[in-house]
């Protein structure tokens, strides 16, 4: 079974995992910028950025787990974006067959602090104990997504 673990946001973190190997990336999916040679895109063009990610990423996939929005607490128009990532990782899972789970943040901490709160560098600091090398958060959340993943999802289902 391939996982693919996901935090999204406009920095997204990606783990992808079949159990044994962890292979994690980080996906800018916001809009471009003005050039002189072409216009700024629109704002919604970064969700068919993230779309574009996915598919990419889709040949093989039968598990997508996603990190929720329970509890996000940044401005109006950052929540509003969190929301639409979200939703576009449910759209691509339901046309192409591929289940959709999602892990609370709060679920997420409890599973990689044993407590249900905690910082971006505690979080950082669990993924490098767990085998992620690097300090960008979104790429740890996503690794222990699928970590989480793996022992939830994949060690139960056999």
């Amino acid at each position: 079974m391939k996982i693919l673990a996901i935090d999204p946001g406009t920095k997204t973190g990606a783990t992808l995992t079949d159990g044994r190997s962890f292979s994690t990336y980080l996906w800018n999916v916001a809009a471009k910028p003005k050039t002189k040679k072409r216009p700024a895109e629109p704002k919604h063009f970064r969700l068919a950025h993230l779309w574009d990610k996915l598919e990419y990423f889709r040949k093989g996939i039968d598990l997508i787990v996603v990190e929720g929005a329970q509890g996000f607490m940044r401005g109006k128009s950052a929540v509003e974006a969190s929301h639409k990532y979200r939703a576009v990782v449910e759209l691509f899972g339901a046309l192409n067959g591929i289940e959709v789970v999602t892990i609370a943040p709060n679920d997420l901490k409890e599973y990689a602090l044993g407590k249900r709160s905690g910082s971006k560098v505690e979080m950082i600091a669990e993924a490098n104990r767990l085998g992620y090398e690097g300090h960008e958060d979104n790429e740890a959340d996503s690794f222990l997504i699928a970590k989480w993943a793996v022992e939830h999802r994949l060690k139960k289902n056999g």
